[in-house]
């Protein structure tokens, strides 16, 4: 699989908390970028901020991650699909997520393959005790 990079884009400053919780983990994270959602943002203002980082990494696979499907993070990501075949959407993102995107999305040869793989560890991750 090509390099593939990570936008998380979350309501409020939740992408924040993700991104630096998970470099406890993971040390720094390269290839990921955060865009936070906050109050009074239009949908316009979030869809720039994320053209302009597919624009300055044209050629490149995204996986972008948002909180909740259908909300404004989701919808300004189907919006970039559309231009954009390189784009892949994973809602729900939580820590899980973010750790396995950071330390093994370059080890799979397909997007399918690494998806099949990233839906497993999820589910595994998930338990009510």
């Amino acid at each position: 699989m090509n390099k593939t990079k990570v936008i998380v884009i979350t309501h409020g400053d939740l992408v924040n908390g993700l991104i630096k919780t998970c470099e406890m983990f993971a040390g720094k994270l390269s290839d990921t970028y955060g865009i936070s959602v906050q109050p009074g943002d239009t949908i316009e203002k979030i869809a720039q901020q994320l053209e302009e980082i597919v624009i300055n990494n044209e050629g490149v696979e995204f996986i972008i991650c948002v909180d909740i499907l259908g909300g404004t993070p989701f919808n300004v990501a189907c919006l970039q699909k559309k231009k954009n075949s390189n784009i892949h959407i994973i809602t729900g993102v939580n820590l899980p997520i973010l750790l396995f995107l950071s330390l093994e999305r370059d080890s799979y040869s397909t997007i399918n393959e690494m998806k099949d793989c990233l839906m497993s560890e999820i589910q595994n991750s998930i338990k009510f005790v």
